[in-house]
């Protein structure tokens, strides 16, 4: 039973009219309706009846009146228990590739530190997606974190989603003189190392992409490395032995400091999203909401 519902109910039982009850919750009176016949579903029994210009309890409602007063009793001692602060300690797991650890900013785990001093964070690294989610599903995980471009999660519910370029970059150092827009010929030409987080089934997604933009033969002289390591990729760049195509948040802190240039493309825009995935019809803890705050916001 939805505690929305017994709370609808319960105003029913004080107001007696489906107006005052939309008014005093919020709702439409379509909702307060839907909801009602819902309890009743759950119930097996008629819980209100017209008498009049009066919506009251039947025989049924008043019998389960006080079991109502009870449960939103307990919802509010429950919810008042855990947002004051009273569950601080414990476990937070949170599962991720290892192309997602530049995410992890020293300054947002510091500001959810402060926030949950007692709250330990263990992050543990895997290899693909669908272990993450085979972990999520047994309960050994609370959170994943990864790059996809899924929009519908089934038994999952997204806890935040942020669409991230994905970029061609190349040392500094080595572009004076060349052309700034990256061209397909000087694509199918160079060296490339291309990050191997995204999958597309059992490929590489980023490959699968330029295999299709250049040419199934092109992208295979071209691509020298597929690696999952984006500090990998970002240093290889910067040593001007390759041009990175990878997330822009693997070779950020590289462009900052000057060592790595974006180099725009003939080619289209590709995007994909950072997600970060838990289970649907689970609580979602305030620690799990903090830590997106922190991390994200």
């Amino acid at each position: 039973m939805e505690i929305k519902n017994i709370r609808t109910f319960l105003r029913y039982s004080e107001l007696e009219s489906s107006t005052k009850v939309s008014e005093a919750l919020g709702y439409t009176r379509g909702a307060v309706s839907a909801q009602i016949r819902q309890l009743e579903k759950e119930t097996g029994v008629p819980l209100l009846e017209r008498k009049g210009k009066k919506t009251v309890l039947t025989g049924y409602g008043k019998r389960f009146l006080p079991y109502a007063r009870e449960i939103e009793r307990a919802h509010a001692e429950a919810d008042n228990f855990i947002h004051k602060g009273l569950v601080r300690t414990g476990i937070l797991r949170i599962g991720m590739t290892e192309a997602m650890n530049p995410l992890l900013k020293p300054a947002g785990l510091g500001r959810f530190r402060e926030e949950w001093p007692d709250l330990r964070i263990e992050i543990g690294h895997y290899e693909n997606t669908g272990i993450l989610y085979q972990q999520l599903d047994a309960g050994e995980l609370d959170m994943i974190l990864f790059l996809d471009n899924r929009r519908s999660f089934g038994e999952h519910v997204s806890l935040y989603r942020k669409a991230e370029p994905i970029v061609f970059s190349a040392a500094a150092k080595t572009r004076s003189g060349k052309p700034d827009i990256l061209g397909r010929n000087e694509i199918s030409q160079s060296v490339l190392v291309v990050n191997s987080e995204i999958r597309c089934g059992k490929d590489p997604l980023l490959v699968r992409w330029l295999e299709h933009q250049l040419g199934r033969q092109e992208a295979e002289n071209s691509i020298s490395m597929i690696c999952g390591d984006c500090r990998t990729v970002q240093r290889l760049a910067e040593e001007g032995s390759c041009i990175a195509f990878s997330p822009y948040f693997a070779v950020k802190e590289a462009v900052d400091r000057g060592t790595l240039v974006i180099l725009p493309s003939e080619l289209p825009e590709l995007t994909v999203s950072i997600q970060l995935v838990g289970r649907k019809n689970v609580y979602i803890q305030p620690q799990m909401k903090s830590f997106v705050k922190c991390m994200f916001s």
